[in-house]
């Protein structure tokens, strides 16, 4: 697939922005050697006198400007870096909260359907403090402000919503139960359900998270919003 003109333009400023960068290292690099080689002559000449304290000051100073310009760029793709590998574990934590809920899920679901357990207050209970840990882990995550992508929490917000859902069944399988109703059959099928939903929620998020990471690998760890919103 051919690109576009805006796209053309866009790589070709990266490419000369690169391009500058390189230029200027060398030029750097140039002038210095260059100040070092005038220092030697001015010794070798007029040996350590008033000359040779400038050449020497001049070196230093115009060093100092390079490697400040350098520990600049290096610091500021480390912090990049950094960020985006803290961001990274905040996903990989949201993710962690997915899979729990679909594993509680499919634990409450195995129950029902291998008869383990008669439903009783008693499994009601314990369904219902499963499902409030699984919900509160998702909160935690969901609430947080660090996320690497929209997309994190948007996932985290509809297993939230998910959960609530189970939830509401469980406890509509208690009223049953303090009813002395036996739950309907359409009742029991949406419980054992939920761990198909989250593995599907969990397939998607991970869907995401690789097109994010493709994206910051463009982005030089950064989201590149130059590819939406183009000059």
């Amino acid at each position: 697939m051919g690109l576009c003109c805006g796209e053309r333009r866009m790589l070709l400023k990266e490419r000369l922005a690169k391009f500058a960068s390189a230029i200027f290292a060398i030029f750097m690099l140039g002038i210095i050697v260059a100040c070092a080689a005038a220092t030697g002559i001015s010794i070798l000449r007029n040996g350590l006198g008033a000359d040779s304290a400038a050449w020497v000051q001049a070196t230093g100073s115009i060093a100092a400007i390079a490697g400040a310009v350098w520990l600049s760029s290096v610091e500021s793709f480390r912090q990049r870096r950094y960020r985006r590998r803290e961001r990274e574990e905040v996903a990989w934590g949201v993710r962690f909260a997915i899979v729990l809920a679909r594993n509680e899920a499919g634990e409450i679901a195995n129950e029902i359907i291998d008869g383990k357990f008669s439903i009783s207050i008693d499994s009601i209970r314990y369904w219902r403090q499963r499902c409030t840990n699984a919900r509160y882990l998702l909160n935690n995550f969901a609430t947080r402000s660090d996320h690497i992508h929209p997309a994190i929490v948007q996932e985290a917000g509809n297993a939230i919503l998910l959960m609530e859902e189970m939830e509401a069944d469980v406890e509509a399988i208690s009223e049953c139960i303090r009813e002395k109703k036996e739950p309907g059959r359409q009742l029991i099928e949406s419980i054992c359900m939920y761990h198909v939903h989250f593995s599907s929620l969990l397939s998607r998020i991970d869907e995401r998270m690789n097109g994010v990471r493709e994206a910051l690998d463009r982005g030089e760890d950064m989201l590149p919003l130059n590819e939406l919103w183009r000059e």
